[in-house]
This record gives C-alpha cells, sequence and structure tokens, in this order.
C-alpha cells in the first residue's frame, strides 16, 4: 500500500472496557496528525431509515485520525483559528462542511464515510458505547454535558479499542455522505434540501446528555452550517 505522505510509528494494543485491539500506527507527515491503520471487516450498521433498523456492511481498510482536527493543525495549514475557546489542543469547530472538505484537500486527506466512522467508533464491539453499555463508565471515554460546558482537549480521555480518542462527544464530526432521511436536523433553521445538501454528522457533543451518546448517534447539518459543537476528523484511503 501507498503511505508516502506518512511515516510509521509502531504497532501498540489498545483496550476499552472488555474489547481490545493492536493496530499500526502512523504520522501525517505533512499535518503532523497520528493515524491508526483501521482493519477491514464487516459490521451491523444502523440505518438512518425509519424503514430498515440495520443492514450489515463491509469496510475496507483505511487510515484514521487518533482525534479530532485541532485548532493547531488547521491554523498551521490554513494560516487563521475559527475556533472558539481558542486553543490549540482543542478541536476546530465553527467550520462547514466544505472547509473541513477543503482542509483534507490541502492534505491530501479526505473525510470518512459514515460507515467507515461508525466501524472505527465501534472497533469490534456491539454495545452501546465501545468499551460496553454500562453509563457510569462514561466520564472516563468522553466529554459531555454531565463533565463540562465547553470544548474538551482531545485525548484527555481514554480512546476505543483502536487507540481513537473523543469518538464519543466533545464534537459532531462531519462525514462525506448526504443525509437522505432529515428527521433529525442539529442546531439548524431548516432549509430545503432543494437549497441545501445535508450531511452525517457522527458522534455527539460535549452539550449532549450522557443517554443520548452512543456508537451509532447521527444528526443532519446543513454542509453550510457553521456550529460551535461540530468539527472534524481526516481519513485516508490506502490501497491492499
Amino acid at each position: 500500500m501507498d503511505l508516502s505522505d506518512f511515516t510509521y510509528t509502531g504497532i501498540r494494543a489498545y483496550r476499552a472496557g472488555d474489547y481490545s485491539r493492536t493496530v499500526h500506527e502512523y504520522l501525517h507527515n505533512r499535518t503532523g496528525m497520528e493515524f491508526v491503520l483501521i482493519p477491514g471487516g464487516e459490521f451491523w450498521q444502523d440505518c438512518e431509515s425509519p424503514i430498515q433498523a440495520v443492514f450489515r456492511t463491509q469496510v475496507k481498510p483505511f487510515l484514521m485520525a487518533k482525534y479530532p482536527c485541532t485548532q493547531g493543525q488547521w491554523g498551521h495549514l490554513m494560516k487563521y483559528n475559527p475556533g472558539f475557546p481558542r486553543e490549540n489542543d482543542k478541536p476546530v469547530n465553527r467550520v462547514c462542511w466544505y472547509e473541513a472538505m477543503d482542509f483534507c484537500r490541502l492534505a491530501g486527506l479526505r473525510l470518512p464515510v459514515s460507515a467507515e466512522w461508525e466501524y472505527a467508533c465501534r472497533a469490534g464491539s456491539s454495545t452501546r458505547y465501545y468499551f460496553g453499555s454500562d453509563e457510569r463508565e462514561l466520564n472516563k471515554y468522553a466529554w459531555h454535558r454531565g463533565n463540562t460546558r465547553e470544548l474538551g482537549h482531545v485525548g484527555w480521555k481514554r480512546p476505543n479499542a483502536f487507540g481513537l480518542c473523543d469518538m464519543l462527544g466533545n464534537v459532531w464530526e462531519w462525514c462525506q455522505d448526504k443525509m437522505e432521511h432529515l428527521g433529525n436536523v442539529v442546531n439548524d433553521l431548516f432549509l430545503s434540501p432543494r437549497i441545501v445538501n445535508y450531511r452525517k454528522l457522527h458522534g455527539g457533543s460535549y452539550s449532549i446528555s450522557p443517554r443520548l451518546l452512543n456508537c451509532a448517534a447521527v444528526r443532519a447539518g446543513a454542509d453550510l452550517l457553521r456550529d460551535q459543537e461540530i468539527g472534524f476528523r481526516c481519513a485516508c484511503s490506502v490501497e491492499m
């Protein structure tokens, strides 16, 4: 596989609750972002359609950033910082889908698709959270309404079994996909799909109640929406 834009940093084992995996890790040379090689596989993906609850999905191997894009990483490449409150090691927020796509394009990366995001979040689990189903453990893994009133520092909470941090809470994360069923539109005045495209947002945010967080949490956001609770994380395709 062609990983010429990355430096291999080694192999590492992670555990989240009863789930454990061993993964290969890489450093993206242009941005300094840390990435994990997510192995391919199949899983039962929650479906946005009100007709179908879950369906079997196959995911090819790909690279996923360990953390949401930070304000420091955004500012280094884009030469400005839209985030608030401004701290380099907090997620960049208040960027619309097009701006997130522009960052990825300039970095030689991309946004994950929805199936990749949920598969990476679950990391082999089939429970409500990627560490199990006990809500009392959530504070160890996620920034949410019960433990913060603003953006959390990336990487301060425990990772999932793939070594990915902040997959639940902190910021909603843009995905490439359009949202076809618009029953849940996040923090937005609803506009006709003829005017804007609605994109999938995964993971929840720091203002979400713990009982609403889960691996399949997804909302729709207008692609022009800039919001305090929305950020993104990068991915990269690999040819095996």
